[in-house]
């Protein structure tokens, strides 16, 4: 029997026959699932930055003639990485950028859940007792989710202690019926804990112990909404870092869900290091480009064009791209007008000559009046 391909498997085999075997990256959770099991055959570099992480894929590349792979951290990341990449393209290196936006559909939960509780018995595990309302969970929270579009969905979790140290749990949708596809809950489950209060599996379907679980909206086609898995962290394994088992009162003490509210461009800004950050309405902001900056070895050099602006000449070299306050370049001046460039000399001149001008024009006038008041008293 053959087994399926992945995605996974189809992207190492392209990659492999395009000679991009090398990669070079600053990786985050985005890529853990891209990289885990990474094959044997390739070669990762690890960056601490985006910037010097596309210097030495260029650098690769021009020493040794062979396509370089860039991985980078989501859309931030990519802007972090701009004015490098102007300088590969500047440079005709071989360089493939890739960069995965951010997972929205991660939830994570700090919570604890009353030790002594005392346990139900009678709860049948994946029933749906505690979303139908036959069983009372005994701590229970509704959480808001982002979908595709932009707006927020409400999931309930619900707990209950079913045995020592284990609880039961299910997520149902709390919003419009219509909007999903079967019947709540959407997700059901039971947990376990160390003797210690600290989570021992969060899935205890899993016989590898985890401290997430997968959770799947069944979003209908009247929704109009993509499909969503939403991954529940509950925290490490065998670590206090997010739901335990303690004897205090149950409570959620914080929440955090990836994604945001639709948000619209409300402006933008540059800072000192070039970076041109969009503001959203929605209260968020991104860095979305970082502007290059070009140095001469003779800035004297440069020919003077039209509308106060220089050009490369014979005279000054080459530009010389790179990063604001890096080596020989200077800082970007946000919101400032630069100083005047005119010739101090030729507009004086060219003011003076107006200003004759007007004069001249005045006695004109002043000729023409004298001539009509003696004409008017010779009539007379």
């Amino acid at each position: 029997m053959t087994s399926q391909l992945t995605v996974w498997d189809v992207t190492y085999d392209l990659l492999r026959e395009l000679g991009l075997t090398t990669m070079f990256g600053n990786p985050g959770s985005t890529e853990q699932t891209f990289l885990k099991n990474f094959p044997g055959d390739f070669s990762y570099i690890l960056g601490l930055q985006e910037a010097s992480v596309l210097a030495m894929a260029d650098g690769f590349a021009q020493s040794t003639g062979k396509p370089a792979l860039v991985n980078l951290h989501t859309a931030p990341g990519l802007g972090n990485g701009m004015g490098a990449i102007f300088n590969a393209q500047a440079n005709k290196s071989p360089v493939v950028v890739t960069a995965g936006q951010q997972y929205r559909s991660l939830m994570t939960l700090q919570a604890n859940l009353q030790s002594s509780t005392a346990i139900n018995s009678t709860y049948v595990q994946g029933s749906g007792a505690m979303t139908s309302g036959a069983v009372t969970p005994d701590f229970t929270r509704t959480i808001n989710v982002y979908d595709s579009q932009g707006g927020t969905q409400p999931l309930q979790v619900s707990y209950l202690k079913t045995g020592a140290n284990t609880w039961s749990y299910e997520v149902s949708y709390q919003g419009a019926a219509g909007n999903i596809t079967g019947n709540n809950p959407i997700a059901q489950g039971s947990m376990s804990f160390n003797s210690d209060g600290t989570l021992a599996n969060a899935d205890n379907s899993s016989a590898t112990p985890t401290g997430s679980v997968a959770i799947t909206i069944p979003w209908s086609a009247s929704s109009g909404l993509a499909a969503q898995t939403v991954s529940l962290n509950m925290g490490t394994v065998g670590q206090s870092d997010g739901v335990t088992q303690y004897d205090s009162a149950s409570t959620l003490t914080s929440s955090n869900v990836d994604g945001a509210l639709f948000g619209s461009v409300s402006g933008v800004s540059i800072d000192s290091n070039g970076y041109v950050t969009a503001n959203f309405t929605n209260g968020l902001s991104q860095k979305i480009y970082k502007l290059p900056i070009a140095t001469f070895a003779n800035e004297d050099g440069l020919a003077a064009v039209s509308g106060n602006a220089y050009a490369q000449s014979a005279t000054s070299g080459g530009a010389i791209v790179g990063e604001a306050d890096t080596g020989a370049a200077g800082t970007v001046q946000s919101g400032s007008l630069e100083s005047s460039t005119v010739d101090l000399a030729t507009e004086f001149t060219n003011l003076i000559t107006t200003q004759r001008a007007y004069e001249a024009s005045t006695r004109i006038i002043t000729t023409a009046s004298d001539m009509l008041d003696q004409l008017l008293q010779m009539s007379h």
